[in-house]
């Protein structure tokens, strides 16, 4: 390895190595991304962090879209037709639950007591 090579830094996954040749490196070689040299995009942490709530929430991946996109807790958007349950007052012109699940889940917590 020269001496004259500069160390470089993956801006994806924070890996340091000295390359081997003095051009620039085409890869990183921990996470094997083309795009080493560039930071992510806001349209990817938004992605990463739906598929984070979606298994954290227990939701799908429709919702957890919806509510990274509204920055919104998951449990508030409808599972059956992706509407809002309560309407955040950041975005008031949202699609509204009309599929009658919080009624019959009102209904349901009702007759087993819960409420």
């Amino acid at each position: 390895m020269s001496k004259n090579v500069p160390d470089v830094k993956c801006k994806r996954c924070e890996h340091k190595w000295t390359p081997r040749k003095t051009t620039k490196p085409t890869v990183c070689p921990k996470c094997n991304s083309l795009y080493w040299d560039r930071e992510r995009t806001r349209k990817r942490e938004a992605y990463d962090l739906a598929s984070k709530w979606a298994k954290e929430y227990n939701v799908s991946r429709e919702q957890a879209k919806i509510a990274v996109k509204y920055n919104v807790n998951p449990d508030v958007i409808c599972p059956e037709c992706h509407g809002f349950l309560a309407v955040p007052a950041k975005a008031p012109d949202v699609k509204r639950c009309d599929c009658g699940y919080i009624d019959r889940l009102i209904e349901k917590m009702q007759t087993e007591g819960k409420l």
